[in-house]
């Protein structure tokens, strides 16, 4: 590891399998930290080093699944989404994941899509089992409605989106081709009436 990877990697939090949900999202999000800081992994290293933060229940967990599951058997944990998922549902209560999806629900754009994006993205990485259908709608229907029209309208250069990362880039592109029109349209309203009004003193 290089020095800037130590440094993220020891600010992975342990994760027992108690606490409740506040600390299993907090043991996944430093991870998750960590992973955007580190060099490029594999993914088995990735699943190694985020089980060597288990500890109590939650390594008990981990050494079942690796008995129950053989190397060889198509159900092994071989990914960090897959370890997420799996640590989700053995840790987060029932009631929590339907919480969140009633918040997938309600949530709305207030601010800039990236922020929306930042939002969205945290609700459904507390979800284990997401289909892109269902985070689609839900997403779509939190965006401001010109950022949805512009979607509907917008030539994406053939971009065939199939995942709600795609997506949530798509809109990106979207957002922050926004503001310069809006600038450009404004400049030229200006630029008229000023020329206008120095037309008119001569």
């Amino acid at each position: 590891m290089s020095d800037i990877t130590k440094i993220f990697w020891k600010q992975v939090h342990e994760y027992l399998g108690t606490g409740g949900t506040q600390k299993l999202f907090g043991y996944i999000e430093s991870f998750e930290v960590f992973l955007l800081n580190a060099e490029n992994l594999p993914q088995q290293a990735e699943v190694t080093l985020a089980a060597s933060k288990f500890n109590g229940d939650a390594i008990m967990w981990w050494r079942e699944h690796k008995i129950n599951n053989p190397t060889e058997s198509g159900k092994r944990i071989r990914t960090w989404e897959q370890l997420k998922n799996g640590l989700i549902q053995a840790f987060a209560p029932p009631e929590h994941a339907r919480a969140i999806r009633d918040k997938l629900r309600t949530i709305k754009q207030k601010g800039t899509i990236s922020e929306y994006n930042a939002a969205f993205s945290k609700l459904t990485a507390q979800l284990p089992n997401v289909t892109y259908e269902e985070a689609e709608y839900d997403y779509l229907q939190g965006l401001k409605p010109e950022i949805r029209a512009l979607l509907r309208t917008k030539d994406l250069h053939g971009e065939l989106i199939s995942d709600i990362r795609t997506l949530m880039n798509a809109c990106l592109k979207l957002d922050s081709h926004e503001p310069r029109s809006k600038r450009d349209d404004e400049a030229h309203y200006t630029g008229t009436s000023n020329n206008t009004l120095n037309h008119a003193e001569t």
